[in-house]
């Protein structure tokens, strides 16, 4: 019987502890931001971006593509989710930071 009260008081014990980590409390919002530039598509055959240039390059997350594809070099200004993309350099020499858009919202095309 003890036995069994100890295995009912651990199992007890760890669903305590790990109950607050599946809230997601912690999580960070990703600030919105309003970006306008020229819709451009960079890089080779398999490995190609799909970016918006003005002041900053701004690189179009995947699932986004579908939506600026047809769009490719008209200005557009756009709504979209911010969030930095790190690249580490294959000779370890460097690292680099390219700014991404999710969750766009297309707000006009041309100007």
């Amino acid at each position: 019987m003890n036995r069994l009260k100890l295995f009912i008081f651990i199992v007890f014990f760890l669903f305590c502890l790990t109950a607050p980590y599946s809230f997601g409390g912690k999580e960070k919002k990703l600030p919105s931001v309003t970006v306008t530039g020229t819709v451009r598509l960079v890089g080779t055959g398999l490995f190609n971006e799909l970016i918006i240039s003005g002041e900053d390059t701004w690189y179009i997350a995947k699932e986004d593509r579908e939506k600026l594809h047809n769009l490719q070099q008209q200005v557009v200004t756009v709504k979209g989710k911010e969030s930095v993309r790190e690249l580490k350099l294959l000779n370890n020499l460097g690292l680099i930071r390219q700014k991404v858009l999710s969750g766009i919202v297309i707000v006009s095309i041309g100007q």
